[in-house]
């Protein structure tokens, strides 16, 4: 699998197994850490949450070069996101980091990297904003659009999601 996942990568990546995590390095020395974790605290009551996970990234080291931009960061991203979705039965959630007030920006960019890897439309995005304690959070789920399930998981989302606004 990581092999596989490495022929479609520009950056070599690494896999924590302990953990779930993958990680690389950039050629300006900056180390990405990529995350899948499962989102059961978010769908408490929903059967078929054991394919749902949250899915995060972030720099371990940041430097002078870290806001260096980086085509091969995104590509490696991407690529490690495809290869979450051999299992066409997952489904990916993620929500926008709100440090430094850029979450609508990295909504923005999400939505643009799904586009770029969803090219031959295999996928189905759902966007919702949630307002908590006068935060807004932006978040997405992406699916097969042959999920045979795909009603209930979005189903479920968009009732999760206005469980939260109340």
């Amino acid at each position: 699998m990581i092999k596989a996942l490495n022929l479609n990568s520009p950056y070599k990546v690494f896999l924590n197994s302990d953990n779930h995590t993958y990680h690389f390095v950039t050629q300006n020395g900056i180390k990405y850490i990529t995350y899948f974790t499962d989102a059961d605290e978010y769908f408490d009551n929903f059967e078929l949450k054991s394919n749902i996970y949250v899915f995060g990234f972030d720099r371990s080291r940041v430097n002078e070069n870290s806001n260096v931009y980086d085509e091969s960061i995104k590509v490696t991203i991407i690529a490690i996101i495809k290869n979450f979705f051999k299992n066409k039965q997952n489904v990916l959630i993620f929500v926008a980091d709100i440090n430094e007030d850029k979450h609508r920006a990295r909504h923005r960019l999400f939505n643009n990297w799904k586009n770029e890897f969803d090219n031959l439309s295999e996928f189905e995005k759902y966007d919702v904003e949630i307002v908590t304690e006068g935060e807004i959070f932006y978040a997405s789920m992406i699916i097969d659009k042959n999920n045979p399930n795909k009603s209930d998981y979005k189903k479920h989302f968009f009732d999760e999601s206005s469980n939260l606004n109340k």
